[in-house]
């Protein structure tokens, strides 16, 4: 494994990061040993703001928002009526209110759903991404200090951290001085994607929306959801399935071997052609190989992605 000498160029906001700088393999491992830097150009910044903004947005979410204080983050679950989970906004906490990181692809729609509940809230939802994108640098270790954030960042970004991730969100020319800055290799879009499977970060897409609980997605296992908060569309489903039932799947990051790694929705089978679960991000580790990280059925073994014949394997749960 070699690192990068020449730093790779900013590939601004407006375009989207390449699937690798240098090679699959070579990133992969990179982003398993030593701190990287990705453009997070598949999410949208949504900026919610006013007096009621934390009232407004913990009526709104499965989270308790509340005690959230600036450059804290969660993510959290918007549902449906029947507690099945529509969006998945990463919300980060700042001195003039907050900001909601989803996928790009889902962002307008989002913004419209929160809109229809305002009403007389003084809150105001409005749309960051045409000025404001998203770094992360990801850690090889949790709690390893992020280097040279300090130097890089200025009022005019917002931070936000959890164990082994730390995101800056920003204007573009902003993000341009502190990418360049940061003296450590870049990872593209694949590596990006193999960053959440293994942080067990679940996103849905189009085709995965409106299909989980949130605790199939483990948002109960962390701080997404809470049980003693008051009423959140879906809650009283999503209360019913702890206190009076139990879920059949959970997340569970898988290996096979493919040339390409699965879309969004594909399904997952087990020996004899059922469908025991569902993919929600895959992304490449080596030429042939991939992980993914999925919904899947917890008494499932032997399982395979549809199309392909290969028997994948449980790697964590």
């Amino acid at each position: 494994m070699s690192i990068p000498a020449v730093p790779p160029a900013w590939p601004g906001l407006g375009h989207p990061l390449p699937e690798t700088f240098t090679d699959t393999a070579v990133e992969a491992a990179l982003s398993a040993t030593t701190a990287v830097k990705t453009v997070q150009s598949e999410r949208r910044v949504i900026r919610v703001s006013g007096a009621d903004a934390r009232s407004f947005l913990h009526g709104q979410f499965t989270a308790d928002c509340r005690p959230l204080t600036p450059g804290a983050e969660l993510l959290t679950a918007w549902c449906t009526p029947k507690g099945r989970v529509l969006f998945l906004p990463q919300v980060i906490a700042t001195a003039s209110g907050f900001l909601l990181l989803v996928p790009a692809v889902q962002a307008d729609a989002f913004i419209r759903r929160l809109r229809m509940f305002v009403l007389r809230a003084a809150v105001e939802i409005s749309d960051g991404g045409a000025e404001h994108g998203v770094l992360m640098v990801a850690l090889p270790e949790p709690g390893a200090p992020p280097p040279a954030l300090v130097e890089c960042a200025d009022g005019q970004v917002a931070s936000s951290s959890d164990a082994r991730r730390h995101w800056l969100i920003g204007p573009e020319a902003t993000l341009e001085a502190v990418w360049n800055a940061l003296a450590m290799p870049a990872v593209g879009a694949n590596a990006a994607r193999l960053l959440a499977i293994r942080a067990a970060q679940p996103e849905l897409t189009a085709a995965t929306a409106e299909q989980f609980l949130p605790q199939e997605l483990d948002l109960d296992r962390g701080t997404g959801v809470s049980f003693e908060k008051g009423c959140y569309p879906g809650q009283e489903i999503v209360a019913r399935v702890r206190y009076r039932g139990s879920v059949k799947r959970r997340l569970a990051r898988l290996g096979a071997t493919a040339e390409a790694p699965p879309v969004a929705g594909t399904r997952l089978l087990d020996a004899a052609g059922g469908n025991v679960g569902t993919v929600l991000i895959g992304a490449l580790t080596q030429p042939g190989a991939v992980e993914i990280l999925a919904v899947l059925d917890l008494d499932t073994a032997a399982v395979r992605v549809e199309g392909d014949d290969a028997e994948a394997v449980v790697l964590a749960r």
